[in-house]
């Protein structure tokens, strides 16, 4: 796929046809492009989730405001979306998961557009600093793109929920997190 020289802007909503709402313009290769989530699906399949919406018939509405809601959400999309289980706490980042996803969308095409990927298809290594508790990067690329990855991170209670939860995905053959001293940095 070629690129234009177009520098990169904010993304703007639009319409997918079908779809209730706008939504973001998602990479062509986002599972979440033509398929935004389903929050009255995920509402009946995830229990956190669920409480922290209010179904209407088919619609589910969410309070944006609520962190709670946001990492029920992002856990909830994990899960269903990509087999991972993954502890978000409540006083560290939570990762918006389509967002992520579509940014692992664009790396790969750059990868791509190197002949990267092609050349090297199972040997593609990612560096995420500053990988947060969530690890979602790691995480993701392994399961949407079989990449290997090494994530560094200076915040030791952030370290350990990471490491938990690449545990929790028997990924530790394919993420390695490193702890970053902060007096060092």
């Amino acid at each position: 796929m070629a690129h234009s020289a177009a520098p990169l802007r904010s993304k703007k909503r639009q319409r997918v046809e079908g779809a209730g709402e706008a939504v973001p313009k998602f990479h062509p290769r986002s599972p979440y492009r033509l398929c935004p989530p389903d929050f009255a699906a995920l509402a009946k399949e995830n229990a956190a989730f669920a409480r922290e919406c209010r179904v209407e018939g088919q619609h589910v509405s969410l309070d944006w405001t609520r962190p709670q809601t946001l990492r029920a959400l992002s856990a909830a999309l994990l899960r269903k979306d990509f087999g991972l289980s993954v502890e978000i706490p409540e006083d560290r980042l939570c990762p918006s998961v389509p967002s992520r996803v579509d940014y692992l969308c664009h790396v790969r095409e750059l990868l791509q557009d190197f002949a990267i990927a092609q050349s090297f298809p199972n040997r593609v290594l990612g560096l995420d600093v500053g990988v947060g508790a969530s690890c979602v990067f790691p995480l993701l690329g392994h399961r949407l793109f079989n990449w290997r990855f090494v994530g560094s991170e200076k915040d030791a209670e952030s370290m350990e929920v990471a490491r938990q939860n690449v545990q929790r995905n028997d990924l530790q053959s394919v993420v390695r997190l490193v702890s970053v001293d902060p007096q060092q940095s």
